[in-house]
């Protein structure tokens, strides 16, 4: 089974098909390209060099791991 399995399996199916629609529209929003937000986040860590699509890339990973492959 794959990372994503409990999703696919388990929480997707108990979902209503707008939520669905809505928590996948969110991931492919928010981590496709890099926003003001994820600009602001790279910023926090003062002690280490983080870029915002460093910063951005390891959100969509994540979310990969946790929605699937095509989650962002």
């Amino acid at each position: 089974m794959w990372k994503y399995g409990v999703w696919q399996e388990e929480v997707r199916p108990a979902l209503p098909r707008t939520t669905i629609r809505t928590v996948e529209r969110l991931c492919h929003e928010e981590f496709t390209t890099v926003t003001d937000v994820h600009r602001n986040a790279a910023r926090i860590p003062q002690d280490r060099t983080l870029t915002p699509e460093r910063l951005r890339a390891a959100c969509a990973l994540g979310f990969e791991e946790i929605f699937g492959p095509h989650a962002a």
